[in-house]
């Protein structure tokens, strides 16, 4: 669903994925449900859905907006906390 969302809205498909299950693997062996997780390199934000699948909290940074676009795409509910970023984007509606 993530590179198919992400062709579909135009946005690139980060290309440093980690295999699906790995990060949730570490999530499990390191932490507890409750517990927060943090991404400093999130790329398509794969850490942060498997954390919240797991009950944990998690915070998650990334450089380029265009993948935190796509990264967007696995959290439909997500609000974006800085809507002035929109402007620097060019596709600000794959945000919502």
């Amino acid at each position: 669903p993530y590179q198919r969302g992400c062709r579909e809205a135009g946005l690139p498909v980060h290309p440093a994925r980690a295999p699906a299950g790995m990060s949730g693997h570490f999530i499990r062996l390191c932490t507890e449900v409750g517990d927060t997780v943090f991404d400093p390199f999130s790329g398509s934000f794969q850490t942060g859905a498997e954390a919240e699948s797991l009950g944990r909290k998690w915070v998650g940074s990334e450089l380029h907006l265009e993948y935190i676009a796509g990264g967007a795409i696995r959290f439909p509910g997500a609000k974006i906390h800085q809507p002035q970023l929109l402007h620097e984007m060019k596709h600000p509606a794959s945000l919502f």
